[in-house]
């Protein structure tokens, strides 16, 4: 309710003394704040998310290529809530391909579109990486989608990401790319809770 109305006052001074009713955003009567409320208000998805909180244990496994053995590393990851519970953010360190490696997360609901969302930034990139997605196998799993330049051609890569829960306190991050029109599984990340 605070928000809705530091909006209203924001308006009226901006409006110079004008009445909201004239001057108005279309949609910003009673009924359009409400939905405003509502569409900006956690629910049961990001409630669902929320639950993930805590530190974990990662053991890595980068696949470099289908016929070869994947590169195993470990990591530790921890995941917070902010934003008044709109957003989980991840903060990843360990190791890729026997490098540091660092990573930072933040994953929501986006209520509008109605789709999970990631994004993501790690030190093996300047880009941010914006997955989307929907819930899979009755809430088992999530499967997200995104694109991304290769930094050496430039063309556009598709990744395919599958979140899939073990148990309470663990779950399988897997990530797949697409090129050439084949598709290869690249990652698999194993996220155990410390207890």
């Amino acid at each position: 309710m605070r928000a809705s109305f530091v909006l209203a006052l924001s308006l009226a001074l901006a409006l110079g003394g004008r009445t909201l009713a004239e001057d108005a955003a279309p949609g910003m009567d009673e009924a359009g704040m409400k939905l405003w409320q509502e569409k900006t208000t956690p629910g049961p998805e990001h409630e669902a998310l929320m639950k993930l909180a805590g530190e974990y244990e990662v053991a890595s496994k980068m696949f470099m290529a289908p016929e070869q053995p994947p590169q195993e590393g470990k990591g530790a990851a921890t995941f917070t809530p902010v934003l008044g519970g709109r957003f989980l953010k991840q903060e990843y360190k360990g190791e890729m391909m026997g490098q540091p490696f660092d990573g930072l997360g933040f994953d929501g609901y986006d209520k509008i579109k109605k789709e999970y969302v990631t994004v993501w930034f790690d030190s093996m990139g300047t880009w941010p990486t914006l997955f989307r997605g929907k819930v899979q196998e009755e809430g088992k799993s999530f499967e997200f989608h995104a694109t991304c330049p290769c930094p050496i051609t430039n063309e556009e890569i598709k990744f395919r990401a599958v979140h899939a829960t073990v148990s309470a306190d663990s779950f399988i991050f897997t990530m797949y790319e697409t090129r050439g029109g084949k598709e290869n599984k690249m990652m698999e990340l194993t996220y155990t809770r410390k207890k």
